[in-house]
C-alpha cells in the first residue's frame, strides 16, 4: 500500500516487540513519577483492605475522569500493583503505534510509514514523566478519532461511542481535545454534513454526560484540605520560544545529554518529510486536509496554552504532543513515495531514535535498582518522609528541555510502606488518595514542586537552598514520623546537614543520602 514493504512491516512489529520487552522486563520503570504512582496505590489497596495509614485516607465519592488507570490495579486484585501500572504502561507506549496504523487505514495513509514514525513516540517526555492517564488516553484519541473518520462515512458509530468514553475515563484533557476533532472532522469530511453531525454528536454524548458528572460534582476543583500543600498557579504563559521548543522536546524527550543527540537524525528527516509534505501541488482529498487541520491546530493548542492553570501543572506541555501525534500520518505517504535509500535512512534514524530510549531506560532502571536495593538493606524501621534536594541549576538549564527527574520519587517506593513523599499528589485530581487532615500538609508550607516553580520564574537558582531547608524544618516539626530521608548531590546534602544541624539529628546513610531526626531539645523554627 502506498509503496510499503514487507521489510518496513516486519521492521515496525520487531521494534515494538523489543519496545514492549524492555519495559516488562527493566526491574524499575524509571520514569518520574511512576515510583509514587506504585506507593499511593499500594496504600488505596491497603485502605480498601481495611487498614490504617495514619496520615492517608480514601477519597470520598465517585468520578469518571482519570479512572482508567486504575483499572487494572482494583479489576485484577490478584495482579500485584506494580505489575498491574506495567500493564498501563505498555498499553500506553505500544497502544500509540498500533493506534496510528489503524488510524493511517481510515484516513488513507500507508499503514506501515504512519506506524514506524510515530514508534519513537512510545517513549514521549509524557510517559517518561509518569503521566500515566494522560498517556492512556492518547492512544484512545487516535483509536476514537479512527472511528470519527468513518463515522462520517455511515452515520453513527457504536465504536466511536465506546472508544470515546474511554478517552474521557483516562483523562479529560484527551476527550476535549476529541470534541474539537469532532468539529474539524464536521468542516472537512462531512459529504452529508447534518447527519454525520448528528451521528458523531451521539456517539460523543455518553462522554460528554460523564464530564458533566464531574463538573457538578467538584471532580476538577481543589481537593479540600490540599491548599496547604499546593497552591493554585496563576495563569502562566511559556514564552513562545520556549514553548515553540517544547514541541519537539517535550514530546520526543529531548535532552541535551547524548540521548538526545541520537534523536537529531530522525528529527532532522521528519522536518525534511514535513517540508515535502506541505510543498506538494496534488489536490487534498478530505481526509488529508482532516489530518492537516489536526496537525496545524493541535501544533496551535501547544503554543498557546498556558503553562500551569489553577491546580493543573505542564499544562502547555502535555498539549505540546497533540501536533506532532498526528503528523506521522500526514507525512506517512510523503515517506512511502520517498526512493528506497531515504527510507533505509528513515529506518535507521527511527532505530537511533528508539534504541536512544531503551538504551536510557535500561541504564537508568538499572541505577535505580541499585537505590532501591542499597535503601531496603539499611532495614530502616518505621515511617520516614522522603524529600528530593532540590537541583535548581539542572532545572534552569532544562526549562526548554525534556527533561524528567527519574529519582523523585523513587525513595518512597524504595522504603516500601515506611516511605512518604511530602508532595504525594495530595493535589492531583486522579489519585484515590488524600491526606487525612490537615495538619502535617499545614507543617510542611509548601509542597517542592510549587517552590521548585517560583525558582524558574525568577530564574535565581539561589532561593533553592532556603526553600529545601524551610521544608524540611517543616517536616521536622511534624511528630508522627520517625525522621526525614534526604537524598541528593552530596555537595548539597553537605550544606542542608549544616544548615539543618540546631533542628535535627544527622546522620548519612550514604554519600548522597541523609537521615534527619527532630531533635527535641533544640529549636526547631521555621
Amino acid at each position: 500500500m502506498g509503496g510499503e514493504t514487507r521489510a518496513e512491516r516486519l521492521f515496525f512489529f520487531v521494534a515494538l516487540a523489543v519496545t514492549g520487552a524492555v519495559l516488562w522486563l527493566a526491574p524499575v520503570l524509571p520514569f518520574q513519577d511512576y515510583p509514587n504512582h506504585l506507593h499511593v496505590l499500594e496504600v488505596e489497596r491497603a485502605l480498601r483492605a481495611g487498614s490504617d495509614s495514619g496520615f492517608l485516607r480514601a477519597r470520598e465519592g465517585w468520578f469518571f475522569g482519570y479512572s482508567l488507570y486504575l483499572l487494572p490495579s482494583r479489576a485484577l486484585p490478584w495482579l500485584g500493583v506494580e505489575q498491574a501500572l506495567r500493564v498501563v504502561v505498555l498499553v500506553s507506549a505500544l497502544g500509540l503505534p498500533l493506534a496510528a496504523w489503524a488510524l493511517a487505514g481510515a484516513l488513507g495513509a500507508p499503514r506501515a510509514w504512519a506506524g514506524l514514525l510515530s514508534l519513537p513516540l512510545a517513549l514521549s517526555w509524557p510517559l517518561r514523566m509518569g503521566l500515566l492517564p494522560y498517556v492512556l488516553a492518547l492512544p484512545l484519541l487516535l483509536l476514537a478519532t479512527r472511528f470519527l473518520v468513518r463515522a462520517h462515512r455511515s452515520g453513527f458509530s457504536v465504536a466511536l461511542m465506546l472508544t470515546a468514553s474511554a478517552c474521557y475515563l483516562a483523562h479529560p484533557l484527551a476527550f476535549g481535545w476529541l470534541l474539537v476533532l469532532a468539529l474539524v472532522a464536521g468542516v472537512t469530511l462531512a459529504t452529508a454534513r447534518v447527519r454525520a453531525l448528528a451521528g458523531s454528536a451521539l456517539a460523543l454524548t455518553p462522554g460528554l454526560l460523564m464530564a458533566g458528572w464531574d463538573v457538578v460534582h467538584g471532580a476538577f476543583r481543589q481537593i479540600p484540605g490540599t491548599h496547604h500543600t499546593w497552591e493554585p498557579s496563576a495563569l502562566y504563559f511559556r514564552p513562545l520560544g520556549r514553548a515553540m521548543a517544547q514541541l519537539v522536546t517535550r514530546t520526543w524527550s529531548v535532552t541535551d545529554g547524548a540521548t538526545g543527540l541520537l534523536l537529531v537524525p530522525f528529527l532532522l528527516m521528519l522536518a525534511w518529510l514535513t517540508f515535502l509534505w506541505l510543498g506538494q501541488r496534488a489536490p487534498a482529498s478530505r481526509e488529508q486536509r482532516f489530518c492537516a487541520a489536526a496537525v496545524v491546530l493541535g501544533m496551535l493548542a501547544g503554543l498557546v496554552m498556558p503553562g500551569s492553570l489553577g491546580t493543573t501543572w505542564a499544562l502547555g506541555e502535555r498539549m505540546a504532543m497533540l501536533g506532532p501525534l498526528f503528523l506521522p500520518l500526514a507525512v506517512a505517504a510523503t515517506a512511502a513515495r520517498a526512493s528506497p535509500r531515504l527510507r533505509g535512512a528513515l529506518c535507521v534514524g527511527i532505530a537511533l531514535a528508539l534504541g536512544a530510549g531503551q538504551v536510557e531506560v535500561t541504564t537508568q532502571a538499572r541505577h535505580l535498582e541499585r537505590i532501591v536495593g542499597d535503601a531496603r538493606l539499611a532495614r530502616l524501621e518505621g515511617r520516614f518522609l522522603t524529600f528530593r534536594a532540590s537541583d535548581c541549576e539542572h532545572a534552569q538549564r532544562s526549562r526548554s528541555w525534556g527533561y524528567y527527574d527519574p529519582m523523585r520519587h523513587v525513595w518512597a517506593y524504595a522504603l516500601g510502606a515506611g516511605g512518604v513523599t511530602p508532595y504525594i499528589f495530595a493535589f492531583a485530581h486522579y489519585l484515590p488518595v488524600v491526606y487525612d487532615g490537615d495538619r502535617f500538609a499545614r507543617a510542611l508550607r509548601a509542597p517542592a514542586e510549587w517552590d521548585a516553580n517560583a525558582w524558574r520564574r525568577r530564574g535565581d537558582s539561589a532561593d533553592c537552598h532556603p526553600w529545601d531547608v524551610r521544608q524540611l524544618r517543616g517536616a521536622l516539626r511534624y511528630g508522627d514520623f520517625d525522621g526525614v530521608i534526604v537524598f541528593g548531590e552530596p555537595d548539597r546534602m553537605e550544606a542542608l546537614a549544616g544548615a539543618l544541624s540546631d533542628a535535627a539529628e544527622v546522620q548519612w546513610l550514604s554519600e548522597g543520602m541523609l537521615l534527619l531526626r527532630s531533635a527535641p531539645a533544640r529549636a526547631c523554627t521555621p
